[in-house]
């Protein structure tokens, strides 16, 4: 991580992980279109707009939830659409993303 988000508070951690969720999202969006056009250079898309890089923007994430207690989790943010939404990327980018 590039700096210790989880000693930072709930509030803190919920806008972060919304920020990278919503990271997450446009990158889906924007890889698909370069895709489409036949533009298959992702390294700088995925280096540059996600909050944490292709290595370490999932396992950002992952521990952001982790560190929630159940009760106090997302409702609007779930394990599985974490990793339904890094499998989308992935097949998309064609590469295993950390």
């Amino acid at each position: 991580m590039a700096f210790d988000v989880l000693a930072h508070d709930d509030k803190f951690r919920y806008q972060l992980l919304d920020r990278m969720r919503l990271d997450v999202r446009y990158v889906i969006r924007l890889a698909a279109e370069m895709k489409e056009d036949g533009n298959t250079e992702f390294d700088y898309l995925l280096e540059n707009h996600l909050w944490g890089g292709k290595s370490e923007h999932f396992s950002t994430m992952r521990k952001i939830l982790e560190s929630f207690l159940d009760d106090d989790k997302p409702e609007w943010y779930s394990f599985d659409q974490l990793n339904s939404d890094k499998k989308h990327l992935e097949e998309i980018v064609g590469v295993e993303l950390g």
